[in-house]
């Protein structure tokens, strides 16, 4: 069983790309300060973890040993899928199948457990030929005798081991958390405390935990939820994860040498085009640009969300030859200066190929109306201020484009969600601009 989950974890370790690894470093390991060798020996410790899980014989041995009670054996560890979002999930929870190995056959909860209570139903409206009599009161909705939930809402175990085995904790302590979709928008990082991919049944989820939102479980009602299903266990953290959230909980102090988790990655389509000698903007012709691109979100060094276009080799070698085969006379005017710049620098290719930082047009999303976002030139001067421009998931104008606007327009970079269903939709826009328009100086403002 262990060989078979190391061969697991060996076909994750090929699979992740240099270019993948030199993301991670320049966008989380430099500012960090730890070299990529350590980081991704401790990742793939934990994907060897999961793998090691998922072995039926060692958990069943397990199960066994349990009966032996001079007998300490150590955790098993953990592996892992060529998707960051599904490596990260599994560096944070314990695979599904070792929950059946229990903690404690008296206290059926530990400490990182997720647990998830269902929403009571409400009955059905009585019907015509059984009304209720005058006076007397109409029955309650189910109500479970836990606390009040939410559809959507989770709880984590974080009363410690210790206290739960021995019974020494009469009540239960829980955090409440939300579970939301992943996505690009989603993927961001910020003072707030959350566990960024988890598999809630079966999907990749994240959740966002409510440090000021504590409940407190008494035993006989947690036992009798999970005796008649009204509870159940749906995932559980590794410790030090679920750690990390207890101790930002109680004390606000941050994480200690744990494994930051690592940028995502989506799928983006892109379009690159040209200003034609009338002005308008015209098709790039670069057929490596069909295979798609990629977008890293991690984070600066001052937490500070960042995004980057990465494209394939030859897709940039692509639209370097395109450049070069249009006659001069068939471009703008005004673009002229940064194409030929472009061309004999070879700056807009190198910039590509390290990665191409979006993290602007990413915040153009909140504005519609105009998302572009400059491509700077190293050394910018007044024939050549900026490369180009880019924009993500904005329709540009079919309306010329003149004068001075020329000069920043050498190339026109338009991103696009390779899935819709993904995308940061307006009714998001809005509801986000409202958000950070409603908090002022702390205080709620209305409109």
């Amino acid at each position: 069983g262990v060989q078979r989950a190391a061969d697991r974890t060996l076909e994750a370790m090929r699979r992740l790309k240099l270019s993948d690894i030199g993301q991670v470093q320049e966008l989380l390991l430099e500012f960090e300060g730890e070299p990529p060798g350590s980081y991704l020996v401790d990742l793939f410790d934990r994907v060897l973890q999961h793998e090691v899980e998922a072995e039926r014989g060692i958990i069943d041995a397990a199960i066994a040993l349990n009966d032996v009670t001079s007998v300490n054996h150590p955790p098993p560890y953990l592996s892992g899928s060529p998707q960051l979002q599904d490596v990260v999930q599994r560096t944070l929870a314990q695979n599904s199948k070792r929950l059946c190995l229990k903690i404690s056959e008296e206290f059926p909860v530990t400490f990182g457990d997720l647990i998830r209570i269902k929403v009571p139903t409400v009955p059905a409206p009585a019907q015509e030929d059984a009304a209720i009599p005058n006076g007397e009161a109409a029955p309650a909705a189910p109500q479970t005798a836990l606390a009040p939930v939410r559809t959507g809402e989770v709880r984590l175990v974080l009363t410690p081991v210790c206290d739960l085995q021995r019974g020494d904790a009469p009540n239960v302590l829980m955090l409440v958390g939300e579970v939301r979709t992943l996505d690009r928008s989603a993927w961001r990082y910020g003072p707030d405390t959350r566990t960024p991919a988890v598999l809630v049944d079966g999907e990749l989820r994240w959740i966002a935990w409510k440090l000021k939102h504590v409940d407190t479980f008494a035993w006989k009602d947690l036992r009798d939820g999970l005796a008649d299903g009204s509870v159940e266990i749906i995932g559980r953290l590794r410790e030090a994860h679920a750690l990390e959230v207890q101790q930002r909980m109680l004390s606000g102090l941050g994480r200690v040498g744990l494994v930051a988790p690592m940028p995502a990655t989506f799928p983006v389509e892109v379009n690159i085009q040209t200003l034609a000698a009338n002005g308008t903007a015209r098709d790039l012709a670069v057929p490596d640009l069909a295979l798609g691109a990629v977008c890293y979100v991690g984070r600066d060094k001052d937490g500070k969300p960042v995004a980057r276009l990465v494209m394939t080799e030859g897709a940039c070698d692509g639209i370097e030859e395109a450049l070069a085969a249009i006659p001069e006379d068939l471009i703008a005017p005004g673009a002229r200066a940064p194409v030929k710049h472009m061309i004999e620098t070879g700056e807009l290719r190198r910039a590509l190929e390290a990665g191409l930082d979006v993290s602007k047009t990413v915040e153009k999303l909140r504005s519609p109306k105009n998302g572009w976002s400059s491509i700077p030139a190293k050394a910018g001067t007044h024939e050549v201020p900026q490369l180009g421009q880019v924009a993500w998931n904005f329709t540009p104008p079919a309306t010329a484009i003149s004068g001075n606007e020329q000069k920043k327009s050498g190339v026109l970079i338009s991103i696009r969600d390779a899935n819709p269903s993904r995308a940061v939709g307006e009714a998001a826009v809005v509801a986000e601009a409202l958000d950070d328009a409603a908090n002022v100086d702390g205080e709620l403002k209305t409109a």
